[in-house]
């Protein structure tokens, strides 16, 4: 290490001390940038040298040896100028650097300091935010970790880095379904999506399905409209009104949805709907309809009404694969258009707003672009 001289008695080690301008020798209004001052590079050179432990002026210039032998710190009008902070910061750098080098200090300070806590420590921390937390608390925090491992003397906040560095959040859930296994699954799967990339000529495919208990509420009070720096304002408090179910039927060829309001979601119901579409579609046309597992669906009711008229063909999708279901993709539009921050006052009002939404939604409709994994198209 370089070895240290110490500054003259009664003067503080200071990155921006040097040599003085006149102050502290009695040359009070002396301007260092005079001919009788001292300039700018000369009280820097002279004052490196003093960190140096060199007398100043040695193998300077005249300006350096008039810099004398008092101390001070630099005046305002002795900072670098404008375009000069690189050349004064690559002067004073060896100084500042042999300033905070004193007898003791390591150089883990230019480094970063380093862990206080070792692998196995980290190990407990990981250990535990990833086991079940105790009775009767569902989901760790940083303090309940730190609480836990109480013996080894660990807090929140190195807990909550410890952890950071891992990017694990026990605090953070997210819902999960375990899917039973089925072994027809990419049979299905496999008709389902051949169905939409080649349907058959001169055939309708329908992609039916129930949105059940949507809920009927209006606010207490209106909300305020949207300004500058400020979104929508909407109303905590509601009223309930009821809840209203439909039953939608899309043609995946063309977009266009056909919805109708139902009391009851059972197999008497569904039937009753496909009656209505039988008699809507053109006899002449076979129909394709994708539908998934719901017990209206698979109750003896609707497969004997299925069975009695052969040009209704079904295309079952696996359990659990309900994005396999186009019409679940009309239903994600109804819900942020009308539905999440709508309004309603009364099921009627719900109901109405539902079929016009669906009578708009049919005159600029066109058929998803929809693919398995959710993935956008490269192509059109």
């Amino acid at each position: 290490m370089t070895p240290i001289v110490p500054a003259p008695a009664g003067v503080r080690h200071d990155p921006l001390l040097s040599v003085g301008t006149g102050a502290e020798d009695g040359r009070s209004g002396t301007d260092p940038r005079s001919a009788g001052g001292v300039g700018r590079a000369g009280a820097r050179e002279a004052g490196a040298d003093r960190f140096r432990g060199q007398s100043p002026g040695a193998g300077g210039s005249a300006g350096q040896d008039r810099a004398g032998s008092g101390w001070g710190r630099l005046q305002r009008g002795d900072r670098p100028g404008p375009g000069r902070e690189r050349e004064y910061g690559a002067q004073v750098a060896p100084t500042v650097s042999r300033s905070l080098a004193w007898p003791g200090c390591g150089t883990h300070h230019a480094l970063g300091v380093p862990r206080v806590h070792g692998p196995e420590v980290r190990v407990a921390v990981v250990a535990t935010a990833t086991s079940a937390p105790p009775h009767p608390e569902s989901t760790w925090s940083h303090r309940t970790i730190a609480a836990h491992l109480a013996s080894r003397a660990i807090s929140a906040s190195q807990v909550g880095r410890i952890l950071a560095d891992l990017d694990l959040k026990p605090h953070r859930v997210r819902g999960w379904l375990t899917r039973r296994d089925a072994p027809n699954f990419w049979e299905r799967t496999e008709d389902v999506c051949h169905l939409y990339l080649s349907p058959p000529p001169g055939a309708v495919v329908l992609s039916t399905d129930e949105k059940t208990a949507i809920a009927a509420r209006s606010r207490r009070h209106a909300g305020k409209a949207p300004a500058p720096c400020r979104p929508v304002r909407q109303e905590f408090e509601y009223r309930r009104h009821g809840t209203v179910s439909i039953a939608a039927a899309m043609d995946v060829c063309t977009g266009e949805v056909l919805t109708q309001p139902i009391t009851r979601n059972d197999s008497a119901t569904f039937v009753r709907f496909l009656k209505m579409l039988d008699r809507t579609i053109d006899p002449r046309r076979e129909i394709h309809v994708v539908l998934d597992n719901g017990s209206a669906h698979t109750a003896k009711n609707t497969r004997a009404w299925l069975s009695a008229h052969p040009r209704w063909h079904v295309h079952w999708t696996p359990p659990h694969a309900s994005w396999l279901n186009q019409v679940e993709l009309y239903f994600s539009v109804l819900a942020r258009r009308v539905l999440r921050h709508g309004d309603f006052p009364s099921r009627d009002d719900l109901i109405d707003k539902i079929d016009t939404f669906a009578i708009r939604h049919n005159t600029t409709a066109k058929p998803y672009r929809w693919t398995y994994d959710g993935a956008p198209l490269k192509a059109a």
